[in-house]
C-alpha cells in the first residue's frame, strides 16, 4: 500500500470514527435532554378503593409493565395460561410485559452473553420485536427501580389495548408464541410483535408510550430506564 493511499484510508477510519462518536454523544444528549420533560404531569393517582395498581420495573437497562393476572377488566391467564410457560406458574398473582428487540432476547439471555455486534445491528436497523411476558408473585421489594401507580379502571382498560396492540395475534385472537429464548429462574414466554425494533424504538420507547396513552407521566423521550422512574413516586413502604 503506498503512502498515499495509507493516509485517504486513515482519514476515511478518522471521519468514521468522528462521525460514530457525534452520533452516540447526540444519542446520548438527546434522550437525557428530552427525558427531563414530563407529558402529563397534570395525573393524580386514582383512589385506591376504586383504582387498579400497577407497577413499573426497572432493572437498571430495561423495563417492564406489572399489572395484576386478574381484574373486572380482563383476565390474562385465559390469553396467556400459566401452565404454558417456562416453568409453569400455580396460580400468579401478577403478570408482566417487556417489549424488545427479538434477537437481543434471543442471543442474549443473560448479560455474560452479550453481543456488541448484536446490539448495534438492533439499533442501526429496524429488526423484529417480542413481547417478554413473565407471572410473578408479589410483594415487590420497595426500590428505587419498583415504582408503584394507581390508576383508573378506564385507564387500565386503556393500557390492556395497548398491551394487546403490541402482541401479533393468530386469526382466533390468540398471542403467537414463539417458543425460545426463555430466562433463568422466571416463568416466562415470549411472544411475536407487529412492531419495528430500531434506535429511535427501543424496549423503554415502548414503556414510554404505554404510560402516555394511559394518561401516566412519562418523559417526551429517551431510551434511558432512569429517567422514565424518575418521573413516578416510588412504591410505599
Amino acid at each position: 500500500m503506498s503512502k498515499q493511499s495509507f493516509k485517504i484510508l486513515w482519514r476515511i477510519f478518522l471521519w468514521i470514527l468522528i462521525t460514530l462518536l457525534f452520533i452516540t454523544n447526540s444519542y446520548i444528549i438527546a434522550g437525557h435532554t428530552l427525558g427531563k420533560i414530563v407529558v402529563n404531569q397534570d395525573f393524580t393517582p386514582a383512589d385506591s378503593s376504586t383504582g387498579i395498581t400497577i407497577f413499573i420495573l426497572s432493572n437498571g437497562i430495561h423495563t417492564d409493565i406489572l399489572v395484576p393476572s386478574k381484574t373486572e377488566q380482563i383476565d390474562w391467564t385465559q390469553q396467556f395460561p400459566p401452565d404454558t410457560f417456562h416453568p409453569p406458574k400455580e396460580n400468579p398473582e401478577y403478570i408482566s410485559f417487556g417489549w424488545g428487540e427479538q434477537n437481543l432476547y434471543d442471543k442474549v439471555p443473560t448479560w455474560d452473553k452479550f453481543s456488541t455486534r448484536i446490539f448495534l445491528y438492533a439499533m442501526a436497523v429496524p429488526t423484529k420485536s417480542s413481547m417478554h411476558v413473565t407471572y410473578r408473585q408479589r410483594p415487590l421489594q420497595p426500590s428505587e427501580n419498583v415504582k408503584e401507580v394507581i390508576i383508573s379502571p378506564k385507564q387500565y382498560e386503556t393500557l390492556v389495548q395497548e398491551i394487546i396492540a403490541s402482541i401479533t395475534l393468530d386469526s382466533s385472537g390468540n398471542p403467537i408464541e414463539q417458543n425460545c429464548c426463555w430466562y433463568p429462574a422466571v416463568s416466562d414466554n415470549f411472544y411475536d410483535s407487529p412492531q419495528r425494533y430500531h434506535l429511535f424504538q427501543t424496549c423503554n420507547h415502548w414503556t414510554i408510550t404505554m404510560l402516555k396513552r394511559t394518561g401516566l407521566p412519562a418523559p417526551l423521550w429517551t431510551p434511558f430506564p432512569e429517567d422514565i422512574m424518575a418521573h413516578l413516586s416510588p412504591i410505599s413502604e
